[in-house]
């Protein structure tokens, strides 16, 4: 809310299928009201492990999807998690 006492709505990520409406109830409480177009997105799990089983730390991947490049180290367990990858790209 700003200094005039109006609701400032911000997107994070994403966006809205239609206006935004910004209602104040009889307690004025701000509600906002949206529909929105939710984009599902993926994660990504990486396990990397020698021949004979044992994980491997300090792995390096780089990863590169439509909307992120981005380099990897896997941890102690050999593991890299990466989130937010869209689906249907390469």
């Amino acid at each position: 809310v700003d200094e005039n006492g109006d609701m400032i709505v911000t997107i994070n990520q994403g966006s809205f299928k239609e206006n935004v409406e910004v209602v104040i109830d009889e307690n004025e409480n701000f509600k906002l009201k949206a529909e929105i177009e939710d984009e599902a997105k993926v994660t990504l799990n990486i396990n990397k492990t020698t021949s004979s089983g044992l994980n491997m730390k300090d792995v390096k991947y780089r990863i590169e999807s439509d909307n992120f490049v981005k380099n990897y180290r896997t941890d102690d367990n050999g593991n890299i998690e990466v989130k937010g990858l869209n689906i249907g790209t390469e």
